[in-house]
């Protein structure tokens, strides 16, 4: 299956719009029906812990509603008091529940209303400790992924992705949507987020080959695809 990107329907309704509710609903089903939680939770801690005591800065790339954030922090140690969580995205849609239990768990969370890519150019701020992404970077084309990719590796010292799995089953899967209750654009939406998943190592080979990484790309059930990737440690 050759990876194929097109433009899908939520990313070009109003954030308002019935629709555009409704599949967000079916966004956070369907997030918990992939597991796509546990695989980021799963990334993270295979990551070297931060330095002790020293505040985090961490950014999720199109955080949508926040609640993905929130299940995935909740799962985790609470970071060192100070800590800040960037949730970026081009709409602003944040569930204040969902803020609140960021900070409950000792995050100082700032919601912001802008492009991956505008945050990623320069002038270049300070190194960030972590930049994660859910169902993401399946929305560039391979000229347009390597560029990102290449911009996100000088702006933090580790990632985590999770995107859709390339396959003939999970295309299966995304024509099954119907009978869990997805609307119409979330059906259509998810068969063209397969067609523009990953497989294999192409997330790997679209990072820069600079030595200074250690990745890890895999499958995490079959419909998910994982990519982690740290700064190696100085000798």
């Amino acid at each position: 299956m050759t990876r194929r990107v097109q433009p899908e329907l939520l990313d070009q309704l109003p954030p308002d719009d019935a629709a555009a509710r409704g599949s967000r609903r079916d966004l956070r089903r369907i997030n918990r029906l992939m597991g796509n939680a546990g695989a980021l939770i799963s990334g993270i801690r295979r990551l070297p812990p931060p330095v002790p005591h020293r505040p985090w800065t961490v950014v999720e790339a199109g955080a949508g509603d926040g609640t993905l954030a929130a299940r995935v922090w909740d799962r985790l140690p609470p970071p060192p008091g100070g800590s800040r969580i960037l949730l970026l995205d081009q709409v602003n849609v944040t569930e204040p529940q969902a803020l609140n239990r960021l900070r409950a768990r000792n995050w100082d969370p700032e919601v912001r209303v802008m492009r991956f890519e505008d945050w990623l150019t320069p002038p270049v701020s300070s190194r960030v400790d972590l930049v994660y992404a859910n169902l993401f970077l399946h929305h560039f084309d391979s000229g347009a992924l390597v560029s990102l990719l290449s911009q996100l590796a000088q702006r933090t010292a580790s990632v985590v992705l999770v995107e859709p799995r390339r396959s003939a089953v999970a295309l299966l899967g995304a024509r099954m949507l119907r009978w869990v209750g997805c609307n119409a654009v979330t059906r259509h939406d998810a068969v063209r987020s397969v067609h523009a998943g990953f497989r294999g190592s192409e997330l790997s080979e679209a990072w820069p080959r600079d030595g200074t990484w250690i990745l890890q790309e895999r499958a995490a059930g079959p419909f998910a695809h994982t990519f982690v990737a740290r700064r190696r440690e100085p000798r």
